[in-house]
């Protein structure tokens, strides 16, 4: 396990430090990023699709990934399409961007099955590291395998999309038959 810290930095924006155990008192994205490498952490911004932030390609192009699936906040069973696309369409100010996945552990109710499958050399905290930081891994859940460049494969895509949409359909259903009794 990997130890870390969440830098919350715009209202309901965070960065994750993974592999920094230190606090940062800065709230200027950059800065935070650059906190997170000097202390050999890898930066990734969680959840980002769900709202509309400031995005400015200075500190964009210093992170090491991107959240594109939180069972939280996005679907438990595969990721919306919606922070797939904007992970993808991040990639055009940085090449070096990685998808990440999260299960947003901020208490025990919150536990689903999702894992990341980290391909190290060793199992201490510098090999993982950099394994994160050279996009050795990938993301397992019950229903998707995602590497760490999203590329989806597009009838997976399409796949990801139609399922949301009945998982919609099925929220709508629940909600119109609790609503009339």
């Amino acid at each position: 396990m990997i130890r870390g810290i969440e830098f919350r930095w715009f209202h309901d924006s965070d960065i994750m430090g993974f592999g920094v155990t230190q606090l940062c008192d800065h709230k200027d994205p950059g800065k935070v990023i650059d906190h997170i490498h000097n202390c050999g952490g890898i930066a990734v911004w969680a959840h980002p699709a769900h709202h509309n932030y400031p995005i400015e390609n200075a500190w964009l192009r210093k992170l090491d990934g991107v959240e594109i699936w939180n069972q939280i906040h996005d679907s438990r069973f595969i990721p919306y399409y919606r922070p797939v696309g904007f992970f993808l369409k991040l990639l055009k100010s940085n090449f070096d961007l990685k998808a990440f996945s999260g299960l947003d552990m901020h208490n025990g109710n919150n536990y689903f099955y999702l894992s990341t499958a980290v391909f190290a050399e060793g199992n201490n905290r510098n090999d993982i590291l950099t394994a994160l930081g050279n996009g050795a891994f990938g993301t397992r859940s019950r229903f998707s395998n995602i590497d760490c460049s999203a590329d989806i494969f597009v009838f997976y895509y399409i796949y990801i999309h139609l399922f949301n949409y009945l998982i919609n359909i099925a929220r709508w259903i629940r909600d119109l038959f609790i609503h009339e009794h």
